[in-house]
């Protein structure tokens, strides 16, 4: 886990983790002079550990009567955003009342949180993507198809439309089949004539749903397909993507691939 501490303009320095014979961790900056103020701290949280290592980190400056704010740029368990069942835990609702305790936390600051569970977190300040896709966009022609993947996605990326000013968008509704429960998509939307498409979400795990979707713009006669994801998990690699994506667009929040002529991957 990387932990980016700044103070107003400028940077702390440098700090230590350290991992003691049983694995417990301690944070320790190297400076002993703890006169700081504005402490603004930038992470991406991509293990159980990272977690616990976030809140000595916050819990440090509780203990030296210092405010923080909270930048996460990827933040874990969204996708476990519910109690699915009787038996089961509800990871995000854990996470939120463990940052939730600390009484010195500002502002947490998220960027494009997959779930709107996310404000279980108090001070929660969402951090929109739409720099981050007007930057891919400018790779891509003008008279290209904004291709929303899901109803789901439809409020946010339409506001988007608008204030980037595209012209052209595609929708997209899923269904599953009660007899195979496979997810089927449906791509509303008729010959495109050769036109480029690019599909826009939060996040890419393996990928499939992408792949569901490029195969049916394939069968409107698309022309070449983007995709642009804010958190490039891929978890199965993007050898079978770029059988279907001209380019893949990323942040670094997440994505431990190196960038190449099919990948992108822009610094938040």
């Amino acid at each position: 886990m990387k932990i980016d501490l700044r103070k107003g303009i400028g940077d702390f320095g440098s700090y230590e983790i350290v991992r003691f014979p049983d694995n417990t961790l301690k944070f320790k900056l190297k400076s002993h002079e703890y006169q700081y103020t504005d402490v603004f701290i930038v992470t991406s949280l991509h293990s159980n550990e990272d977690i616990i290592l976030l809140g000595l980190v916050i819990d440090f400056f509780e203990g030296i009567d210092e405010k923080v704010v909270v930048r996460i740029d990827y933040m874990m368990y969204q996708q476990d955003d519910r109690r699915f069942a009787d038996n089961e835990s509800f990871g995000l609702k854990f996470i939120a009342r463990f940052l939730n305790s600390f009484k010195n936390i500002e502002k947490v600051m998220i960027f494009h949180p997959h779930s709107d569970k996310i404000e279980l977190i108090d001070k929660c300040q969402i951090l929109s993507n739409t720099s981050f896709i007007n930057q891919a966009l400018t790779n891509i022609r003008e008279d290209s198809y904004w291709v929303i993947p899901d109803s789901g996605a439809f409020k946010t990326q339409f506001k988007q439309i608008e204030v980037l000013g595209w012209q052209n968008f595609i929708t997209c509704m899923k269904s599953r089949d009660h007899e195979t429960r496979e997810i089927k998509t449906v791509v509303n939307c008729k010959n495109l004539e050769g036109r480029d498409c690019f599909i826009i979400d939060d996040i890419c795990l393996g990928g499939r749903t992408f792949i569901n979707i490029a195969e049916e713009l394939r069968k409107k006669n698309c022309g070449k397909l983007y995709l642009i994801v804010s958190h490039g998990v891929f978890n199965n690699g993007i050898d079978h993507l770029i059988d279907y994506f001209d380019t893949i667009y990323t942040t670094d929040s997440i994505c431990k691939l190196n960038e190449s002529v099919n990948l992108k991957i822009y610094k938040l």
